[in-house]
């Protein structure tokens, strides 16, 4: 059985894991023709390195992340068909060292201003989805997912992410979970709600299935925003936005986390764009130094004119 086969037939139907999904149809499929018993860790090197060198050709360099999370894969693929029976051995990914790839870079963050005009210059049927990305921070595929009886209370409940027509659960060990809807977005759904009518979907195409957000982002939004002179980097870049803007209004990481539903805080750190912007934490703790050296210049000052020496 060949690598491919392995994954069509066997991994994919049981693990039912859509963003590896996507990751294998993108970068490994048309790969993978060689035998289970016959991978070692040196093609799994030139497999990469291969990867790599076809981006930069195609003048697209694939970045050190999207590496790391292509080996993460293959090293699932073969660690289930190890406890499957399908291969005896070792790992041949476990000895792996990743090819040099371009370095992460970070994802634009949306400011307010930002999503604001982006709404404003957007069809009426996607200034609500933009709006419910920006301002929930969920992601593109649990996006798709949400259906109109997730909305309750002002609220949306998160339960499935849906890429491509595979509908699954959510991605990371925080999947499900509830998001506050603030009554500016909750305005916006309700509208939206009572003018167009969903039946299943909070956000439908034609046929009442999930909606393409792809299709929508390359035909109707990049289209307004182009005339508009603005330009869109895509639908994760308001997740990012989101968790940065609640930063810049001092909402400690660990709430942040909580909304965007991190399992691990430092990846919400790693999330955050600071740079241009000042932490309002660290100005108060350098407010507070301030106060602190102007007392003590000034007992300083005042111990001077007395003879009294401050230690």
């Amino acid at each position: 059985m060949t690598v491919a086969e392995f994954v069509d037939q066997v991994f994919l139907p049981r693990a039912k894991e859509q963003k590896k999904a996507s990751t294998y149809d993108g970068y490994l499929k048309d790969r993978m023709t060689m035998t289970l018993r016959e991978f070692r860790t040196v093609d799994c090197e030139a497999l990469l390195a291969a990867l790599v060198r076809a981006r930069k050709q195609g003048k697209e360099k694939l970045g050190i992340r999207t590496i790391a999370h292509i080996k993460h894969l293959l090293s699932g693929i073969f660690r289930y068909a190890i406890r499957t029976g399908y291969l005896n051995g070792v790992n041949p990914v476990r000895d792996l060292v990743l090819p040099a790839a371009t370095p992460a870079s970070r994802t634009h963050a949306y400011s307010l201003d930002e999503v604001t005009t982006i709404i404003e210059n957007v069809p009426p049927l996607a200034q609500p989805v933009i709006a419910t990305a920006a301002f929930s921070g969920v992601r593109k595929g649990e996006l798709r997912g949400l259906e109109v009886i997730d909305y309750i209370h002002k609220t949306l409940i998160v339960r499935r992410n849906v890429w491509r027509k595979e509908i699954g659960t959510p991605k990371g060990k925080r999947r499900r979970g509830a998001v506050p809807v603030i009554p500016w977005l909750a305005q916006v759904l309700d509208s939206y709600l009572k003018s167009f009518q969903p039946k299943k979907y909070l956000f439908e195409e034609l046929k009442r299935g999930p909606a393409d957000l792809d299709y929508l982002s390359r035909e109707v939004i990049k289209p307004a925003l182009t005339k508009a002179a603005l330009i869109w980097y895509g639908w994760h870049t308001f997740r990012v936005g989101l968790a940065t803007n609640l930063h810049r209004l001092g909402v400690p990481d660990i709430v942040i986390r909580a909304i965007l539903r991190h399992s691990d805080i430092e990846v919400t750190r790693q999330s955050l764009h600071r740079s241009g912007c000042v932490d309002p934490r660290s100005l108060t703790a350098l407010q507070a130094l301030q106060t602190l050296v102007c007392n003590q210049c000034a007992t300083t000052a005042a111990s001077a004119q007395t003879g009294v020496v401050v230690q």
